[in-house]
């Protein structure tokens, strides 16, 4: 099977993009990766090659949520267009919206929606998107109109999707995944872990810095410290910033974390909460839907607007080791349920539904 696919540079879609064409191999899927948002760095050109089953072609076009990229969106398009010409593809599986109204498609189209604008300003900012977000809301909207399904990574980001911009499309979950094999848990060192865009308000950062002289251990947040295309910058004082982190270094950060701590405002999936459990994390997570979807009972689930909730439950379970341990290991265990077997396998029957949909379950798998 031809799939042409499209990536971000930028944040968690580029890590499940890599999980998804490697889970694929097995099935014999060739992809054409089209990544978009910048020069892809030493390590994500390594990471690529590595994959036999894909030929990637990278951009530095502008992604939709990037200020004006309308013009590089137009480009973007025809570049699309004509490797679709080339290619024929099965399947076209776009990790964003608004480029599956841009172009006359002949095959199947796939939108995964794993975030958008609109949704993360209803979360974190909680009044109506502003007026210079309209043409954006439009934009995606057409996308999803154009769409022969739209795949969310849970049923809150679907139902958020349907309801911001107002669209019926045809909608299924399929959570995403990680190839648990490379995490571990080593021996704990007393520290406390969280993983964001440091910039991002929706990650709440802030709140950490907010706590940290009064938790008993040190906080140590890793991310990028600069927003994409622009030149703010996230300075923090109270916790320890380790910047953007290597794949491997982050794997080595949470095998030595006894306490994973996130309380995120908006977060559709959170693929580093999920590593994080892999490697023996205790959970500390913010009460929101998605993080409830995914994690009730296997996590400690706080008010992300309460410091003091947080403070309580951060100190007691670093002096409580035997009730961190237990907590770190439901954790660890709810997190074998969302594997790249899992997912991959999900996505392929959802190809070929798609390529015969007469055969197979129906498509609507969300409610």
């Amino acid at each position: 099977m031809n799939i042409l696919m499209t990536a971000d540079k930028v944040g968690g879609i580029w890590n499940h993009v890599l999980e998804l064409t490697q889970g694929l191999q097995r099935y014999g899927c060739r992809i054409h990766l089209v990544v978009f948002g910048g020069t892809l760095s030493a390590a994500q050109r390594s990471e690529v090659v590595r994959l036999t089953n894909v030929r990637c072609t990278p951009s530095d076009l502008r992604l939709e949520w990037m200020e004006e990229p309308w013009e590089d969106l137009r480009v973007a398009g025809e570049l699309l267009h004509n490797l679709a010409e080339e290619v024929e593809p099965s399947v076209v599986h776009l990790n964003s919206y608004s480029l599956a109204a841009r172009i006359d498609w002949r095959a199947p189209i796939v939108i995964g929606a794993h975030s958008c604008v609109l949704s993360w300003w209803d979360a974190v900012k909680r009044e109506p998107a502003p007026p210079w977000l309209q043409r954006y809301g439009h934009e995606v909207s057409r996308g999803l109109r154009a769409a022969d399904l739209v795949v969310a990574p849970t049923h809150k980001m679907l139902y958020d999707v349907r309801r911001i911009y107002q669209v019926d499309f045809p909608g299924a979950v399929i959570e995403n995944g990680v190839d648990p094999a490379p995490f571990s848990s080593r021996a704990k060192v007393p520290q406390i872990l969280s993983v964001g865009r440091l910039w991002d308000e929706a990650k709440n950062i802030q709140l950490l810095e907010k706590i940290a002289k009064e938790i008993k251990w040190p906080i140590l947040v890793a991310g990028d410290f600069v927003e994409p295309g622009s030149n703010n910058q996230s300075g923090f004082a109270h916790v320890r910033a380790l910047g953007k982190l290597s794949s491997s270094q982050m794997r080595d950060q949470l095998s030595r974390t006894p306490i994973y701590a996130a309380p995120a405002l908006y977060e559709p999936f959170g693929l580093a909460v999920l590593e994080a459990a892999l490697s023996g994390c205790a959970l500390v997570l913010a009460d929101i839907a998605s993080f409830r979807e995914l994690w009730e009972g296997a996590a400690a689930l706080l008010d992300p607007y309460d410091p003091r909730a947080w403070i309580s439950e951060l100190n007691r379970l670093i002096s409580d080791e035997k009730s961190r341990i237990e907590l770190a290991e439901r954790s660890r265990e709810r997190a074998k349920r969302y594997t790249r077997i899992a997912m991959c396998a999900r996505y392929y029957d959802l190809y070929r539904n798609l390529c015969a949909p007469t055969r197979g379950a129906p498509l609507e798998q969300a409610a």
